[in-house]
């Protein structure tokens, strides 16, 4: 393209950077950036989110502090999909603390959550225990017009069913059922665990034959002429 003479935008640019990044061309993909900015053409927003991603994915603490400086230097403000990808990461490295910080950073910053973002912290916080924390903001999500999908009840479930709170399972499951959210095969194995543990082998048989039944007719579709 810079041989023809065709002029180059912050959207090809990019693509170019997350196609570089999937190919582990990391450092590849953030020079490239820099040379273009040589040659006036900035990155965005959803440049620098290429970037984050893919040094979280390679756990490079280091990558992701040296980007976030760039976007700061430059005068790029973060979005949901960034605060989406920093929340998810530090909650999965025990930074439970760091990641509840973030959240009310985009808050405080007029950035409205979306039911990713609200997934990932209640997911966190139920891993770590925090089930009183999680439901409030699983009130609080929904209160604001969002609604859960499977990820969200799917973390709820796990989080009650390590915490031993089987009654409230069972209402989870049913609000999640009335709401026309499937249950997945993750979350069957979670409550037959869960009732497992608890000793409750009779609920657990139930939902494992549940599943057992909609599986072999999940597969009866799939190998139906």
């Amino acid at each position: 393209m810079l041989e023809k003479g065709v002029r180059i935008t912050v959207y090809s640019m990019t693509l170019v950077i997350n196609e570089l990044c999937k190919r582990g061309g990391v450092e590849k993909a953030k020079t490239l950036m820099g040379e273009m900015a040589g040659r006036g053409i900035e990155a965005n927003v959803y440049t620098y989110n290429t970037l984050t991603k893919a040094y979280i994915e390679r756990q490079d603490f280091g990558g992701v502090t040296e980007v976030l400086s760039l976007m700061k230097t430059n005068r790029v403000d973060s979005n949901v999909a960034t605060y989406s990808l920093l929340i998810d990461w530090y909650g999965s490295s025990e930074k439970i603390e760091d990641a509840e910080k973030l959240f009310d950073e985009m808050r405080e910053r007029g950035i409205e959550p979306d039911v990713y973002v609200y997934t990932s912290i209640i997911n966190w916080n139920c891993r770590a225990g925090n089930m009183k924390r999680a439901l409030f903001l699983f009130d609080d999500m929904t209160q604001r017009g969002l609604v859960p999908n499977d990820h969200t009840y799917g973390a709820l479930i796990n989080g009650a069913c390590k915490a031993g709170q089987m009654e409230m399972v069972g209402i989870l499951v049913n609000e999640m059922q009335s709401k026309g959210i499937a249950v997945n095969r993750v979350v069957y194995n979670t409550l037959i665990d869960g009732y497992c543990r608890k000793g409750m082998m009779d609920e657990a048989q139930r939902f494992r034959v549940t599943w057992k039944r909609k599986a072999w007719r999940l597969m009866s579709l799939l190998t139906a002429p």
